[in-house]
């Protein structure tokens, strides 16, 4: 009976603390709910520690697509072994739907340091071309030992074709294989976007 009322809802925040209860099956259900959820414009989802497997990470991304009115997307996946290549992947089939979308905020603190490669970035960056109104990107990586100069300068060059983007903040605390070569590629995609007020590394 709550439904329609809830079909009106504009906005979602849903955190979920340091528990390993919720599996695939409670993602299954989450999925369902935000599906159903059309008129939604922000959506701010925050785990820790959850028990998914890749199956489960699908089915949590896989009807993005239909919040057509979704604008702002803030995702926080803290202290969790779910969180590889095989994560962004799904991760980028729901984002890559949302091409209305103006905001993106996502921060990843994984378990495994090492699961995390340039794979990953690259899936970020394909996400990325298709959201022609992104005007603000944040993205904060914690400790990932294979992200390279690689994978961070193909994401970041990426910036110079996204023309609405005004506002980018970029985190890779101790990502160490990181090193000067990895700027070239974000020094193109600085000074290639007009639009870009503000950028913080």
């Amino acid at each position: 009976d709550a439904l329609p009322i809830l079909e009106s809802l504009n906005r979602l925040e849903l955190r979920i603390p340091r528990t390993k209860g919720i599996t695939k099956v409670g993602i299954e259900q989450l999925r369902n709910t935000l599906s159903q959820l059309t008129n939604l414009w922000g959506v701010d989802l925050t785990f820790s520690l959850l028990n998914i497997d890749e199956e489960g990470a699908a089915a949590l991304f896989q009807d993005l697509g239909e919040l057509k009115e979704l604008r702002e997307l803030n995702l926080n996946v803290l202290n969790s072994a779910t969180l590889d290549d095989t994560f962004f992947e799904s991760l980028k089939n729901g984002l890559s739907q949302l091409s209305n979308l103006q905001i993106l905020k996502l921060d990843f603190d994984p378990d495994a340091k090492d699961d995390i490669t340039d794979a990953s970035l690259l899936c970020l960056k394909d996400s990325l071309s298709s959201m022609k109104d992104l005007f603000h990107f944040t993205l904060r990586l914690n400790h990932c030992l294979n992200i390279s100069d690689n994978g961070f300068g193909k994401l970041t060059h990426s910036f110079k074709y996204l023309l609405s983007l005004q506002e980018v903040y970029l985190d890779f605390y101790r990502c160490p294989s990181l090193t000067d070569e990895g700027l070239k590629g974000l020094r193109s995609g600085l000074f290639a976007n007009r639009s870009l007020t503000v950028f913080q590394l």
